[in-house]
């Protein structure tokens, strides 16, 4: 079966109009959400693997700490870890200092989530941004799921951990309701059978995933209750251990916010929300920390009444925010192999690559075919090919690929590594399917290109009012390409340039600051 991404959310559109979703509750939580992952957005997933294994014989995503530099590691005799119990959890550290009650934040994140390292230590860059921004680090924390490889690390920002096996690998206990909810999935699931959509139900997988979802918040219940925060923070609601804080925080009368980590488009988990209540779910956020105000809009408009409920909040990218004074970076910090390649070429042309570009077309390809069709029509672009952080693994095999249609005008290795707002700036056109790049290169002054029918789905908005432009072939590409090259570039506030927006975002979040 092929099938992309606009195909799954049509079907997710039309079950959460044809039946009452609203009433798919376990133990007072609706589990709407993380049941639309496990039965409609998990065949994709599926398929997106199977290509992946199919077109580049490996998988596309891979670990962050995998993909990039080496994992800084401690020393053996720095490692100092400390059993505690805390909240009913085993809890570890390696630090002298104890977890403050009444901590202001407490940052909750996996190991690997937007994890990056410097060389000197591990870091992640939303949670150790919002930290930093915040300011005050005897008033913050940061919970982290512990891995072996965590364990190991040297880290930036000296975190907390909690065992991952939190009951021991048990199973955790039945949850009260569950043969009714599965009665009403039964409805759902003949009825997206009648109707040919793609659809994957096995009740026990289900059963078990929504049942540890909420073990685990009753857990942390327990360990907000003891340390006392007055605000969780995390990112990503799409995660069910991630839902679980937010469904004990809800519980333990501690504000929740969920940070923006990108673009928040209606084929993602943000994208199609309609379906919730002006009185809210319990799995979802008070606050969504957004980027700008166009983040915010999105979310109102995908919302709906809910939005007073869980209200967007602007507080900028964090990690620009810690430096907002200056977004783009001078041309001259790419390397100078780039600036001998570009003096043999009329025009620079960056294209980021996402792993989800492998199914957006009938047959799954390693590039779109109009990037590729544009490559062959057009020798005389120097073409930068920039993968996603956690499939750098797949540099050789782009490379391959390009010297195998003949074309020696492109650079997939440094385009990848170096960063990301100097290439920016050293191009002359920005092309992507819906990444987040391409706001970025909008407040670089750099125009955008969209190349695929997904990115036309996801991106419509600021198509038709002019911020991007599209070309989904290789001669509408190339078009394109022409006819923006040197052109003014249609500003969207996508991401604030307001220097205190994270303050005011503090302030509602928490009451003062």
């Amino acid at each position: 079966m092929k099938f992309n991404l606009l195909e799954v959310y049509d079907s997710i559109a039309e079950i959460e109009s044809t039946f009452d979703v609203d009433a798919l509750e376990l133990d007072g939580v609706n589990v709407w959400i993380p049941l639309r992952g496990m039965m409609l957005i998990k065949p994709f997933v599926d398929h997106r693997g199977h290509t992946y294994r199919e077109v580049l014989g490996d998988q596309a995503l891979v670990k962050p700490m995998s993909a990039g530099r080496p994992m800084p590691e401690l020393g053996p005799d720095e490692v100092d870890v400390e059993f505690r119990q805390a909240g009913g959890m085993t809890c570890f550290r390696t630090s002298a200092a104890d977890v403050p009650a009444d901590l202001d934040l407490l940052f909750f994140h996996a190991f690997q989530d937007y994890g990056e390292s410097d060389g000197q230590g591990c870091y992640n860059r939303i949670a150790d941004s919002v930290l930093e921004l915040y300011g005050k680090p005897e008033r913050c924390a940061k919970l982290v799921r512990a891995t072996p490889d965590s364990l190991r690390a040297r880290f930036t920002h000296t975190p907390w951990r909690y065992a991952q096996e939190m009951n021991g690998g048990r199973p955790s206990p039945p949850v009260p309701g569950e043969d009714r909810l599965f009665g009403e999935l039964e409805h759902i699931v003949a009825h997206c059978e009648e109707r040919g959509f793609a659809i994957e139900y096995q009740p026990e997988y289900i059963r078990h995933r929504l049942r540890t979802m909420l073990w685990q918040a009753e857990q942390f219940q327990g360990l907000l209750e003891e340390w006392r925060p007055r605000v969780v923070v995390q990112s990503s609601i799409a995660n069910t251990e991630r839902m679980a804080m937010i469904i004990a925080a809800r519980r333990a009368g501690v504000t929740s916010v969920d940070v923006e980590h990108g673009f928040m488009g209606y084929l993602s988990a943000y994208g199609r929300l309609g379906c919730v209540p002006a009185s809210g779910w319990a799995s979802l956020p008070d606050y969504f920390w957004v980027w700008g105000e166009e983040s915010a809009r999105l979310l109102r408009r995908s919302l709906g009444d809910a939005a007073a409920v869980h209200r967007p909040v602007l507080g900028g990218k964090p990690e620009q925010q810690l430096a907002p004074s200056e977004v783009s970076v001078a041309s001259g910090t790419v390397p100078d192999a780039l600036h001998r390649m570009r003096a043999e070429t009329k025009r620079v042309a960056l294209f980021c690559w996402q792993p989800d570009m492998l199914v957006h077309e009938e047959a799954g390809s390693l590039l779109p075919s109009a990037l590729e069709a544009a490559i062959r029509a057009d020798p005389d672009t120097l073409w930068l090919i920039r993968l996603h952080p956690r499939s750098r693994h797949v540099i050789p095999k782009v490379e391959r690929h390009l010297a195998g249609i003949g074309h020696a005008n492109f650079e997939v290795d440094l385009a990848t590594n170096e960063p990301l707002s100097a290439l920016i700036d050293f191009s002359d056109a920005v092309l992507t399917s819906y990444s987040t790049v391409a706001f970025e290169a909008n407040e670089q002054r750099r125009p955008v290109i969209i190349i695929d029918e997904v990115g036309e789905a996801m991106m419509e908005d600021y198509l038709e009012r002019g911020v991007f432009s599209a070309g989904v072939d290789g001669p509408s590409l190339i078009a394109a390409l022409d006819a923006c090259i040197g052109r003014p570039v249609e500003h969207s506030d996508y991401i604030s340039r307001d220097p205190e927006c994270h303050r005011d975002a503090f302030r509602t979040v928490l009451g003062e600051y």
